[in-house]
């Protein structure tokens, strides 16, 4: 008999507490708005601007540079170039703390599929110097997921991923 009253109390309280909603209803995910003072390249010579903030020791590792103890993450922001007329990758500009005082600049391709996903779209940054170039999965138009050397998804920390967000201009 407990049991059954407990079962009744349970079923009316769901039955009247309403419709219940686990997140926030969204469009699709949105660019983000950039806060820099700054103005961000825009035009049809501009593929997009992607910001984060990764963990600095995959980072360091890859580019082959010495990790120093303060350095916990690093801010990057990669601007990627398109030829306006083909709407072919062309050259990128990354800005990032790990060296502030120098931009890295180079060539970028698409690659349209890997050997276990013939859907996915690779970002890859300097294809010709494999030993330090990035590779980014693009997971919709306004997230890339950085990935290691051999393909495989870089796993962050509690404090920072390897998700680079698209950013725009106020009022876009």
């Amino acid at each position: 008999m407990k049991r059954l009253l407990l079962t009744l109390g349970i079923s009316a309280g769901l039955l009247t507490a309403g419709p219940a909603v686990s997140q926030e209803s969204r469009p699709a995910n949105v660019p983000s708005v950039n806060t820099a003072r700054t103005p961000l390249p825009e035009g049809s010579g501009v593929f997009g601007v992607f910001d984060g903030r990764v963990p600095c020791a995959g980072l360091a590792e890859t580019w082959k540079v010495p990790l120093r103890p303060e350095c916990t993450k690093v801010k990057l922001r990669i601007v990627l170039f398109q030829d306006p007329a083909t709407r072919r990758p062309t050259t990128y500009r990354l800005f990032g703390t790990m060296n502030r005082d120098r931009v890295r600049e180079g060539r970028w391709e698409l690659l349209r599929r890997t050997p276990s996903d013939p859907e996915a779209v690779i970002l890859k940054l300097d294809p010709d110097r494999p030993d330090v170039s990035l590779s980014f999965l693009q997971a919709d138009d306004h997230v890339l997921f950085m990935l290691d050397q051999k393909g495989g998804f870089r796993v962050g920390n509690a404090d920072f991923s390897y998700t680079l967000n698209r950013v725009i201009n106020p009022g876009h």
